[in-house]
């Protein structure tokens, strides 16, 4: 109640320091040191497997799928991606 009863008698105080905390508010603002992008550290585990002759299916069903079971234990990773493909033919040379 007594801040009321300073911003009644002294309105032309109350306004000096409003206006002074919007001036430092304004320059702190305008002077803090920002990064759009900053640089994060994001941890990923890739597990990778290579078995040739075996093809992208029996991969999956055989390989992946048991994994993703094992590493779905975790209680660390949010989310998992799984890809098999099958492997590129190179041209002799």
């Amino acid at each position: 109640m007594w801040i009321v009863r300073l911003a009644l008698r002294r309105p032309y105080t109350i306004a000096v320091l409003c206006s002074l905390i919007a001036i430092f508010g304004i320059l702190s603002t305008t002077r803090m040191k920002t990064d759009i992008l900053p640089a994060i550290d994001i941890p990923v585990v890739i597990v990778v497997w290579n078995y040739p002759g075996l093809a992208a299916e029996d991969m999956e069903r055989r390989v992946v799928f048991i994994s993703e079971r094992a590493m779905s234990t975790s209680r660390s990773g949010s989310s998992r991606e799984a890809t098999s493909a099958a492997p590129s033919r190179r041209s002799p040379r």
